[in-house]
């Protein structure tokens, strides 16, 4: 250890306060109550699990031995601490995150003030994606039920409770985000009006990253068949 160490000064401890208007707000959104939350998202539940029923059926013969899997959107108000955790405690992969802050306010679900009034705002949330097959998805709708009957939550998946609490939109990812917010729709129109049947069109295929190896490539694999299949068809009709 050094004989001589540098003197540092520290100066007398005081408080700052910050200036006006520039201290950290504090979202406070409102929720509904367990009845209303319970009414308004049934109807998202169902339609959930029809969707992914029809998907199920589509996607199950395209490549055999493929698991169907989605993506699955929640979108909540505020915010819920460690939900990478609740994500893969009902067997689904966490796929990410993001902050939103255009969500509509409801008589549901709207912003307070320090004072506990209701303010015309957006209300703040969070976004979640996360990968889901069919027995995740079986869990998730388990713990649906618990919830909705108020019963408590297996040890580990007690985060659901707030998710549910603070749910506005589930559903399984699809063509709001795959076509309309990509402009893939508007690119169609501009390629077929008017048509070139000689014209090659270049195409890309994004996927998901998923974290294991082994779902990667058998991925990989089924759409190198799908793609193959394709290029068959393509000189049977001699294109």
């Amino acid at each position: 250890m050094a004989d001589h160490l540098p003197l540092i000064v520290f100066p007398n401890a005081s408080v700052i306060s910050p200036e006006k208007g520039k201290g950290f707000p504090i979202s406070q959104p409102s929720f509904p109550s367990h009845a209303n939350q319970v009414g308004r998202l049934s109807g998202q539940i169902n339609s959930l699990k029809r969707d992914f029923q029809e998907y199920t059926v589509n996607v199950s013969g395209a490549v055999a031995g493929l698991e169907p899997e989605t993506v699955l959107v929640i979108e909540i108000a505020g915010s819920v601490d460690d939900f990478k955790q609740a994500i893969e405690s009902a067997g689904m992969e966490w796929l990410g995150e993001w902050d939103i802050d255009d969500i509509e306010p409801t008589d549901d679900f709207y912003e307070l003030n320090s004072k506990g009034q209701r303010v015309d705002k957006l209300v703040t949330g969070r976004m979640f994606l996360s990968m889901t097959s069919q027995s995740s998805l079986e869990e998730l709708l388990s713990l649906w039920e618990k919830w909705k009957k108020n019963q408590k939550l297996p040890t580990g998946k007690t985060k659901w409770r707030d998710v549910f609490n603070q749910l506005v939109t589930i559903r399984r990812w699809g063509i709001e985000e795959t076509l309309i917010e990509t402009g893939m729709i508007d690119r169609w129109e501009d390629y077929l009006n008017p048509i070139d049947p000689d014209e090659r069109i270049s195409f890309q295929i994004e996927l998901f990253y998923r974290k294991s190896l082994q779902v990667r490539s058998r991925i990989e694999s089924a759409i190198t068949q799908l793609l193959a299949r394709l290029i068959h068809q393509e000189a049977e009709w001699g294109c």
